[in-house]
């Protein structure tokens, strides 16, 4: 550990409140027991005169990943993630659960100013990081230990920094959850302080808070030291108003200024029941006594799970999302902004009806590289003995560039790649496969990966997955079968092919016509006395001889595809070449007859049209 855990205990021993630790291990799972031995003993014995117990705040790391990193995920630290000043996520910080707040970290490309920060030069510099967010972080705190020295503990510090925050989400919509409970608001901190101050009614000593599935969120509590009852609010905005001393609230009423009450009564623990699946609900906790008086109050939040799939089939088809499904993640572990998206983009997926999802590599610029997941959620098959996946998409190679397919049976914990492209798709294709493995797995997540740097992209769409055989199949009925047309030399023609698709998946079909171009020619009447020649009238195939306008043939490939139920009409144009010709003293030894003229009389296209 190279001392650092002496650092700890040395602070607590000589009365520090915070320690402040712009470091971390670049890697997840590696941690040294004997600093966090050291982190939870300045917790305990730290805070000297101006803290009851001390904090240990953390930057959470800059590897632009989730997982467990250390000491920023451990129970017994305050660890901060990065914001930039549009309040979005920095392209370098981590990002997870374990996060409890975000702070300005900066961000110096393009722009070099990140944040003001001194160095051991003795001089300062601009510099980015979770290092930097860190500091802002530690400071608020002790802004607030200055306004209310000696009065506060170490939880009631980190409960008022946490519950102060702005909320981020609306611009960080594929982190909900995993970048703490909002950015930093120093300002509001301080006012949170001075409204915990003035209350004769001491809070609660604690508050906790749990989600324990889609609709259940389970709440415990410690009484204040003098045993008031409490009074549970909760809101879905995090904004609550302040209890007016001597109203005796019911249960179902909402308090001015915002918060709807729970509970209210003598117990300890409160299960929050009824709730929407991924749903952010917050929650706070007054003590009162018996004239009604209420404290300032200790607030908490949590998220709503996503439940297991249990049943089968299931399908995503992503038509109406612009952002992140219920219960899909999407991951970057390759630096900037750089995330699945959902829509349409010219030139992408073909054959879809509504939305997809897509990695749009190409616009990123050539000074990047990529690694970008999209996650689904998590499904159990302990009922299933068979599972079959299928999925719409379309994969446009570059060189070193991947298309990458998982599934995991732990969560996503570990992944088991599956299937990988790295050639060019044909647009869509057809993924259709049953997976053996996740047969009885109750753990089981997919993952699409995009890997490279400056490609072009990958699109998916039509997710379904079921436990029997997946006949998605296009269904073709082309009418008529074939087409034949005989046209004269300068004439036209017009014929309709009528493709239907009465299969489960959209039919893209090619064509091909094979025309000939054949000339006639026959003898003028054979003169009286004369002898009949033995072949009166003689064809060429002139293979060779292709006309002076071919025939237009239907597009190389339907742009749209036909849906299930669907039929296109192609018109096909068949036009006669070149022009009426004769001649004499052709190939005399067959063809010369006394002088006879010898005329073309048309060409014949035969159509014959292939279905691919």
């Amino acid at each position: 550990a190279d001392g650092f855990h002496l650092a700890p205990i040395y602070a607590a021993d000589n009365g520090a409140a915070i320690t402040q630790n712009s470091w971390g291990y670049y890697l997840p799972d590696i941690y040294d027991q004997s600093i966090l031995d050291a982190i939870d003993y300045f917790n305990v014995n730290g805070g000297g005169d101006a803290l009851d117990g001390g904090i240990s705040i953390f930057a959470a790391g800059n590897e632009n990943a989730s997982g467990q990193y250390y000491p920023g995920c451990y129970s017994g630290t305050f660890a901060v993630a990065a914001t930039n000043n549009k309040d979005e996520r920095t392209f370098y910080s981590n990002f997870d659960t374990w996060i409890d707040i975000s702070a300005p970290g900066g961000e110096t490309n393009p722009v070099q100013s990140g944040v003001l920060s001194t160095i051991t030069t003795s001089g300062d510099a601009f510099y980015l990081g979770t290092s930097m967010a860190c500091p802002h972080v530690s400071g608020a705190a002790a802004l607030i230990l200055s306004h209310a020295y000696g009065q506060l503990t170490n939880t009631e510090l980190t409960e008022l920094l946490r519950n102060s925050t702005d909320d981020h989400y609306e611009f960080n919509p594929y982190y909900i959850g995993r970048l703490g409970s909002g950015r930093l608001n120093a300002h509001a901190a301080l006012v949170e302080t001075e409204n915990y101050l003035i209350h004769e009614v001491i809070n609660p000593v604690s508050f906790s808070v749990q989600a324990l599935s889609s609709n259940e969120i389970d709440l415990e509590w410690a009484k204040s030291i003098l045993g008031n009852d409490v009074m549970l609010v909760y809101s879905n905005d995090g904004i609550f108003g302040t209890p007016q001393d001597g109203t005796n609230y019911a249960i179902g009423q909402t308090i001015i200024g915002g918060g709807i009450v729970l509970y209210r009564g003598a117990e300890t623990e409160f299960m929050h029941t009824g709730l929407t699946e991924t749903t952010h609900y917050y929650y706070k906790i007054f003590s009162y006594n018996d004239g009604y008086k209420y404290s300032a109050g200790r607030q908490t939040q949590a998220w709503t799970q996503c439940n297991p799939f249990l049943s089968l089939p299931y399908e995503q088809d992503f038509n109406d999302k612009t952002s992140l499904p219920d219960c899909w993640m999407i991951q970057n572990s390759a630096g900037g902004e750089q995330l699945w998206e959902f829509g349409t983009v010219p030139g992408l997926l073909k054959g879809t009806t509504g939305n997809y999802a897509y990695f749009n590599c190409d616009k990123y610029g050539n000074d990047r590289s990529q690694d970008a997941d999209l996650i689904s959620p998590v499904f159990d098959f302990s009922d299933y003995t068979d599972v079959y996946i299928s999925f719409n998409h379309y994969f446009k190679a570059y060189a070193n560039n991947s298309a990458n397919f998982y599934y995991s049976l732990d969560g996503g914990l570990s992944w088991i790649l599956f299937k990988s492209w790295i050639g060019t798709t044909p647009n869509p294709s057809l993924f259709n496969q049953k997976i053996d493995p996740l047969a009885g797995q109750n753990n089981v997540r997919f993952k699409w990966n995009y890997t490279g740097s400056w490609g072009y992209y990958w699109c998916i769409d039509d997710v379904f997955i079921s436990n029997s055989p997946i006949n998605n199949k296009p269904d073709i009925v082309v009418n008529p079968e074939s087409i034949e047309s005989f046209v004269d030399a300068g004439g036209t023609d017009e014929q309709q092919l009528i493709i239907e698709n009465n299969g489960e998946s959209a039919l893209f079909w090619s064509s091909i016509i094979q025309y000939e171009h054949r000339i006639e020619w026959e003898h003028d009447p054979v003169p009286e006395g004369k002898k009949t020649p033995p072949d009166p009238r003689v064809q060429f195939i002139m293979a060779d001889n292709i006309p002076d306008q071919e025939p237009e043939a239907p597009k190389d490939r339907n742009e749209t595809g036909i849906k299930n139920g669907g039929n296109h009409h192609s018109t096909i144009d068949f036009f006669g070449g070149g022009s009426t010709t004769s001649t004499t003293n052709r190939d005399e030894v067959i063809l010369h007859y006394d002088g006879a003229n010898f005329n073309s009389t048309g060409i014949n296209y035969n159509g014959s049209f292939y279905i691919a």
